[in-house]
């Protein structure tokens, strides 16, 4: 064997890629493996599981507590002698600094320590944070809600293990995270502060969008973050808001909306210093976001470095709205740094609607397309997706004015969120076909585009396009096999086809349009074609 092959280094990068039944089977057969393969066990801890195990059998005596699901009944382990120095130091000694990732579940069933068994611990390690994950950095932060419905609300475990997540959260920990709103008992609230407030040299911090906005608003005010680069939290109040654009560091910011309207508030200091460092700036809402991005954008300095800027309002909004968000995009962010916009409108809404047969309506009504013009001068995109309600004005002239407009998209997307708007698309795939060929670069395209003038003679390229993703959502399609040819003609390196919903696996064919039945048809014969590719290829 190559001596290479017993470099530090080298080990490490080979049990890096290993699962972990290969990691510890690396561990158990060659002592040059042992510490590298010990490291991809311990780098990523997801339970109490691991901790247990490396402590004495006879430290215990168990008790069956029945859990709040029927039918499974919890392991907890209580003191039976005098937790000992002895007890704690192999764990400490092999395994404790090798944990970087930890993520703590609760489930029913489960066994867990009592907390008379955390108090020792906490005591055997002089009460010092972070004690038992010394190098942790990267931390979840164990859900309230899932101990609740492991231990049931009135446990003793469901009551106080907030209060000993500090034995795992030190210093160290650049990354923390939280998932849960349902904080009903106030020594949750009081764990969380306190955790917080030791952490100053946090990085990244993340607020699930369930968890309460006011308590994650006023956690967020409470300290100044100098060192936060990344954050993302539910509702933002003013006062946070005017916190955060102080931050130095902070370059990515994602928010859920703004807990009140900004009526009258006085923005010309942030003009100057808001938001320095900020270069991503993400919004995901419920109602109103594109109204809640407005208030975000006065924050910032006219001549600012946003390299992304993403708003997703999951419900229908106005087109008024949607066009000042396009409007205040070009007012505040700069053509010289801007390298990603991603604008979609009505995504929950559409997912949560029932699977049927469109009724038939005489007089259908559609929403006008929206004017993309306000961001012709971001000639540096890179990424540009808008996914609207009546989609964008996309005939033949503006499609083949994009290649000039931005001759650095990887990826466009241009689908219309409200697929099946009844809208016949003006270019056909003569027009596809001429922007790959002007834009070289682009690897995902998603737009809607008549394929019924497909014929049986199509041209044949020298060299197929680099597309790797292509998306036609509800394209008029009559032809299957027409499709599947202008595919494998000029699309052979298609890596991924996207097409509108198909309904259910079990009966996909019912309540289907024909449109739906043919594009159906098309991506399931070109991903056995493509199966059968690869089989060849191997």
């Amino acid at each position: 064997m190559d001596r290479c092959i017993w470099i530090p280094e080298i080990l490490t990068l080979i049990c890096n890629d290993l699962d972990r039944k290969s990691a510890l089977s690396a561990a158990l057969t060659s002592r040059a493996f042992l510490e590298p393969a010990l490291d991809k066990l311990w780098h990523t801890i997801d339970s109490f599981r691991p901790l247990i195990a490396c402590l004495p059998e006879d430290l215990w005596t168990t008790e069956i507590e029945p859990s709040p699901e029927e039918g499974k009944n919890n392991v907890i382990l209580f003191l039976q002698r005098d937790f000992l120095p002895a007890d704690l130091h192999r764990y400490l000694k092999y395994y404790a600094h090798r944990i970087q990732h930890f993520s703590p579940r609760a489930s029913p069933g489960m066994k867990m320590l009592s907390i008379e068994a955390f108090i020792a611990l906490q005591t055997e390690t002089s009460l010092q944070p972070g004690a038992l994950s010394p190098r942790l950095k990267f931390c979840t932060w164990l859900s309230p809600h899932h101990v609740n419905s492991a231990f049931g609300y009135k446990s003793d475990v469901s009551r106080q293990i907030s209060s000993f997540m500090c034995l795992f959260v030190g210093e160290s920990v650049v990354s923390l995270k939280f998932s849960d709103s349902r904080l009903d008992n106030p020594m949750d609230s009081v764990a969380i502060r306190a955790t917080l407030k030791r952490l100053s040299h946090l990085k990244s911090l993340d607020f699930d969008r369930n968890f309460g906005s006011r308590f994650s608003s006023l956690l967020i005010s409470s300290y100044s973050w100098d060192h936060l680069e990344n954050l993302r939290a539910p509702y933002l109040s003013f006062a946070s808001i005017a916190h955060i654009a102080k931050m130095p560091q902070l370059r990515r910011l994602e928010f859920t909306g703004v807990i009140e309207r900004i009526v009258g508030a006085d923005f010309s200091t942030f003009n100057e210093s808001g938001f320095l460092s900020l270069r991503e700036l993400i919004m995901k809402c419920d109602m109103g976001g594109f109204i809640g991005f407005g208030h975000i954008q006065q924050w910032l300095p006219v001549a600012h470095h946003l390299q992304e800027c993403s708003v997703h309002e999951f419900w229908p909004a106005s087109t008024a709205s949607v066009q000042k968000a396009l409007d205040d995009i070009k007012l505040k962010c700069s053509a010289q740094t801007l390298k990603k916009i991603d604008l979609m409108e009505g995504t929950i809404c559409m997912e949560q609607q029932v699977a049927q047969e469109e009724e038939d309506i005489l007089d259908k009504q559609c929403r006008e397309p929206h004017d993309l013009s306000p961001l012709h001068e971001f000639n540096q995109l890179e990424f540009l997706r808008v996914s609207v309600i009546g989609g964008v004005q996309l005939g033949p002239q503006a499609l083949s004015q994009i290649p000039s407009i931005w001759p650095k998209l990887t990826t466009l997307d241009l689908l219309p969120s409200d697929e099946h708007m009844g809208r016949m698309p003006s270019i056909d795939h003569s027009h596809m076909l001429q922007l790959l060929r002007s834009l070289p670069s682009l690897r995902v395209l998603k737009i809607p585009f008549d394929t019924t003038q497909l014929s049986d003679d199509q041209p044949i390229l020298s060299m197929p396009f680099n597309l790797r993703v292509l998306g036609v959502g509800y394209s008029p399609i009559i032809s299957p096999s027409r499709v599947l040819m202008f595919l494998k003609v000029h699309l052979s390196r298609l890596e991924t086809l996207q097409t509108a919903d198909l309904g259910e696996d079990n009966d996909p064919s019912v309540g289907l349009t024909m449109v739906q039945r043919r594009w159906k048809l098309v991506l399931e014969t070109w991903e056995q074609t493509k199966q059968q590719n690869m089989q060849v290829i191997t």
